[in-house]
């Protein structure tokens, strides 16, 4: 009997032509950004075989319409989208099914099943790899939050304490949740990095990106009083350097205001974008912002993995110091800020518009430390490893692997 070695990762990955097709919302920035679709490409690339298996939907907008399954491929990696039927209550009953069926349909070929987060959709995913004796990991990107209270944390509570008795192993996004799982082994596991080679100068204009969630947690808030600061100590800033912010949230009509009023000199707020649009923005800008508020809960139970995909593109992270952000950078590879008073980061970017060379040896050297930690070769061996069960894998306090039995 021929051994069964494919690997399903499920997860809630869309792609354009998915978005297009099944007129979904688009996600608040670019759908394949994050630490996914690096590590299935590194995968593949090191033989592993590893199909995406995704939910290929989001919030329902009751058009009745009936979308099958499907099978497509998103940057050369293998993926499978679950049935979606958009209409009221009934829409996450199909969702749940066809994962279900998907799993129990690859059970021949399947070895592992990787749950990104414990999520409601992937239960009978979870039975049917249960059933047919998948391997079962968990990737536990978000913890439990504190400030989330009642009936929503209960039920993710329950969750995440079921797939902990399930699950076989378990990778997480930082350190502080391995207070959370019980599961060992434990990977910690931060994604993977390619050093790309983008040819950006310096010397004009700078550009500084800002994505994802709109929120207080997020820094918004914190970002807008900032450039108030920084138009204040230095009013030559807005001819050196351009915010730009893509994202949707509670706050983003509180940054659409403030990029048409008060802050049009220095800020462009877009919106919601497509992944080329957003790649395109990875491409031109030079400074990456990542401002998660280390005293919300939220910057705890969490890693940015965007600091991860900013130095990948050779983009200078300017990042409070939040969850596991300090060990990945070295001193001179990003500038970490100790308080989030909004003058502190006003003074880092007129820093940076002062002295723009110096910047660019940051970025530089941040780019490359982390692709040699966060090796995808390297990581993606390890991975296969936990996911298949094969010994040992390495027990070792190193950022490239470190596990945890």
């Amino acid at each position: 009997m021929r051994q069964r070695r494919l690997i399903l990762y499920i997860c809630n990955l869309l792609s354009d032509r998915i978005i297009k097709e099944r007129e979904l919302r688009p996600p608040s920035m670019g759908s394949r950004s994050g630490r996914l679709i690096p590590v299935l490409r590194a995968c593949r690339e090191v033989g592993t075989a590893v199909w995406g298996l995704s939910l290929g939907r989001n919030r329902h907008r009751s058009t009745y319409k009936w979308y099958p399954a499907t099978v497509a491929r998103v940057d050369g990696a293998p993926m499978v989208f679950a049935a979606f039927w958009d209409c009221p209550i009934l829409t996450h009953v199909v969702t749940i099914v066809s994962l279900g069926l998907i799993t129990w349909r690859l059970r021949k070929r399947a070895a592992s099943v990787v749950f990104w987060n414990a999520m409601p959709h992937y239960v009978l995913a979870l039975f049917m790899a249960r059933l047919t004796g998948m391997r079962c990991v968990l990737d536990l990107e978000d913890g439990i939050r504190e400030d989330i209270r009642g009936f929503t944390n209960g039920v993710y509570r329950f969750l995440q304490r079921m797939w902990d008795r399930c699950a076989d192993a378990v990778m997480v996004a930082n350190a502080s949740l391995l207070n959370q799982i019980k599961t060992r082994p434990a990977y910690l596991y931060y994604g993977v990095a390619r050093q790309l080679s983008v040819h950006r100068s310096w010397d004009g204009k700078l550009q500084a990106l800002f994505s994802g969630h709109l929120s207080i947690d997020t820094g918004v808030d914190n970002l807008l009083e900032a450039l108030r600061k920084l138009k204040e100590i230095a009013p030559y800033a807005s001819s050196g350097i351009r915010i730009v912010a893509v994202g949707d949230g509670n706050l983003a009509g509180r940054m659409r205001s403030a990029a048409a009023g008060e802050l049009k000199d220095i800020l462009e707020f877009r919106g919601r974008v497509t992944d080329n649009e957003y790649q395109e923005l990875l491409r031109t800008s030079h400074i990456g912002l990542c401002l998660k508020m280390p005293n919300y809960s939220m910057g705890q139970t969490t890693f940015p993995s965007k600091v991860i995909e900013f130095a990948s593109w050779g983009l200078l992270v300017v990042s409070y110091k939040v969850s596991d952000v300090p060990v990945l950078f070295p001193e001179n590879g990003a500038i970490l800020l100790e308080e989030t008073a909004p003058h502190k980061l006003a003074s880092a970017l007129k820093q940076i518009v002062d002295a723009p060379s110096k910047a660019h040896e940051c970025a530089e050297t941040g780019r490359d430390a982390i692709a040699t930690r966060l090796n995808p070769q390297s990581i993606a061996r390890e991975l296969a490893d936990l996911w298949l069960g094969h010994e040992p894998v390495r027990n070792v306090k190193d950022l490239r692997a470190n596990v945890v039995d």
